[in-house]
C-alpha cells in the first residue's frame, strides 16, 4: 500500500509541474545562409552521320537522289563526335533563361579530285527528354551552304539540367543530293558545325 501511494504523489507532482506555465526572460532571431554556384551551359555530344552508300547513275540522271541515315561509323571521324547517334546539351547556369542549338553544313566533297556536290540533311530526334522540363522538338533540314539552322530550342524555363535526343538510323533521316551529270565515284564528306547559343535573358 505504501507504495501504491507513492507512486500515486509522484504522478500527482509530475501533472502539476506540467501546468506551469514557462515565462521567457528573452528571445534572438538567427539566419541559415548558403549560396549556389551556377555552372556552364555546354554542348556535351553530337554524332557522326553515315548516309550508306550512293549509285553515281543515280546523282547523273536525276534531278534528287536521297539516301538515308545507315549508322555513324565514318571513315573520317569529326574531332567531337560520338558513334551512338545521340545530342547532349546540358545547362546548369540556374539562369532558366533557355538555349539554342543549330546547325550548319558544307558541300559535300569528293576525296576523289575535291569537287563538290550540294543538297540538304534532313534530321529529326526520336524524342527529347531532360532531367527537368524537356526542351523543344529537335529536328530541321540543312542546306549545304546555308547559314546556322535552329535544329533544338529549349524556351525559358525549360532545358534546365541535362538534356538528350537521339537520331536513329532510318528513313526519318536522310540526305538529298542535287543531280551531278559529272560525279566522279569515291567518298564525299560534308563538315557539319553545331552551335549552342544562350537565349539572352528578358528585358525586365
Amino acid at each position: 500500500m505504501k507504495k501504491k501511494l507513492l507512486l500515486t504523489a509522484a504522478l500527482v507532482l509530475s501533472l502539476g509541474a506540467a501546468t506551469i506555465p514557462v515565462s521567457p526572460v528573452g528571445a534572438a532571431a538567427t539566419t541559415a545562409e548558403f549560396i549556389v554556384t551556377p555552372g556552364e551551359l555546354t554542348l556535351d555530344t553530337v554524332p557522326d552521320l553515315n548516309f550508306g552508300t550512293v549509285p553515281i547513275a543515280s546523282l547523273m540522271d536525276n534531278a534528287t537522289t536521297t539516301s538515308q541515315l545507315v549508322d555513324y561509323d565514318n571513315e573520317d571521324e569529326g574531332a567531337n563526335a560520338n558513334q551512338t547517334g545521340d545530342v547532349q546539351v546540358s545547362d546548369y547556369r540556374g539562369s532558366n533563361d533557355g538555349w539554342i542549338l543549330s546547325a550548319q553544313m558544307t558541300p559535300f566533297v569528293a576525296d576523289a579530285d575535291g569537287s563538290e556536290l550540294n543538297g540538304s540533311m534532313t534530321l529529326l530526334g526520336d524524342g527529347s527528354t531532360s532531367t527537368t522540363v524537356a526542351p523543344g522538338t529537335f529536328g530541321q533540314t540543312i542546306d549545304t551552304n546555308s547559314e546556322d539552322v535552329i535544329i533544338w530550342t529549349a524556351d525559358e524555363d525549360t532545358g534546365m539540367g541535362v538534356n538528350t535526343d537521339f537520331i536513329s538510323a532510318g528513313a526519318a533521316n536522310y540526305v538529298t543530293l542535287n543531280q551531278k551529270a559529272d560525279a566522279v565515284a569515291g567518298q564525299y564528306d560534308s563538315d557539319v558545325t553545331w552551335t549552342l547559343a544562350a537565349v539572352p535573358a528578358a528585358e525586365p
